[in-house]
């Protein structure tokens, strides 16, 4: 098998000053990069489904996921620009596995109590019966709704979501020159995307980068740090995009 360097769109095309460190990510597979993430969609209804909308709070905003049929998913995402606009609604297909896994947990679901707000808001929608909303955050969060939020997680993609939007948030602020806040902006997308790009045939340095980026940012070189800050995140949620991309 060849082996592929997956460097990313985003190494390509950068001069790196001096003090700058190329990333380098290496997989052993090759794969062209995709445009996004896209699933493979379920056909037919299932008897009793339940609907429902699920809504996730980040420092960017509202991310929302709602499903009304078998097969599909619509998420919202807040504006690249906190002034912008709300970019449209976008449809996701869900494969047989995680919606029924989801579709087991919502029938099991139970709140951690009320409350006025949360992190985290759940409402649920069964056949011929009232909807329910479950709000919670992280410190209440039982291990049903965690495991809830794993699946919805994997089945809509959403911390990959957020670090995309980090990602051209980041950018944004970089161009009108705010490379402070850009730093702040990509690292929120790099905790949000997490090690969900690594896999067992990823060689990857960018841990190194890191540090030269946390030296430049805790020396106030902030233009510097944001550089690498970005190619890291575009690495990652490229490697990431390439994994999940289902097979042809």
């Amino acid at each position: 098998m060849a082996r592929c360097g997956a460097l990313s769109r985003a190494a390509a095309g950068y001069r790196p000053q001096s003090y700058l460190i190329a990333i380098v990510l290496y997989i052993v597979f090759c794969a062209a990069a995709p445009a996004g993430i896209r699933e493979i969609a379920v056909s037919g209804t299932d008897e009793g489904f339940i609907a429902g909308a699920y809504f996730q709070l980040t420092q960017f905003g509202w991310f929302n996921v709602s499903w009304t049929e078998p097969g599909r998913m619509i998420l919202s995402t807040p504006a690249i620009a906190p002034d912008g606009d709300k970019p449209k609604p976008t449809v996701i297909g869900v494969r047989a596995e995680p919606q029924h896994r989801l579709q087991a947990l919502l029938g099991l679901l139970d709140g951690p109590g009320p409350a006025a707000r949360g992190t985290y808001v759940l409402d649920i929608q069964p056949p011929a019966a009232r909807e329910r909303r479950l709000v919670w955050s992280a410190a209440d969060e039982t291990a049903p709704l965690a495991q809830f939020r794993s699946v919805i997680d994997k089945a809509a993609h959403l911390a990959y979501r957020v670090a995309i939007l980090a990602l051209a948030r980041g950018r944004d602020e970089a161009r009108r020159g705010a490379d402070e806040q850009a730093c702040g902006t990509y690292l929120a997308g790099l905790d949000a995307l997490g090690d969900r790009y690594a896999g067992p045939d990823l060689l990857d340095d960018t841990g190194m980068k890191l540090l030269l980026a946390h030296e430049h940012r805790e020396q106030h070189r902030y233009k510097a740090a944001a550089t690498i800050y970005e190619r890291i995140l575009e690495a990652r949620v490229t490697v990431y995009a390439e994994r999940e991309a289902p097979k042809r």
